[in-house]
């Protein structure tokens, strides 16, 4: 039995927890279609970016354009990886919720 569930009462959820829950599921549709379109992006031009990467020579502006290009796919992995795990304990939900 899940803890806080009673099988003989109906979870009711007020409008404020259904509109939260509706703007947080529309949140990672937005972060979905932005790492598919992301992902495209980099499949069709990883060929001609490894090329200029290894013909070019190794300055900072190189190193800040390869964070710059990785590190927000990164970032957006790492959070829709967060919305999706399931997390069963309502404390450390409500903390990785105020985490982003």
């Amino acid at each position: 039995m899940v803890p806080g569930f009673c099988r003989d009462k109906k979870m009711e959820y007020s409008a404020v927890d259904i509109s939260a829950a509706t703007s947080l599921q529309r949140l990672t549709y937005i972060y979905i279609s932005m790492t598919t379109f992301w992902a495209y992006d980099y499949a069709c031009a990883l060929h001609e970016e490894c090329k200029f990467l290894r013909r070019s020579r190794w300055t900072k502006v190189k190193a800040l354009y390869i964070m710059t290009r990785h590190l927000p796919f990164f970032l957006i992995v790492m959070h829709l990886y967060l919305n999706f795990a399931a997390i069963e304990d309502p404390n450390l939900c409500r903390y990785t919720v105020d985490l982003h």
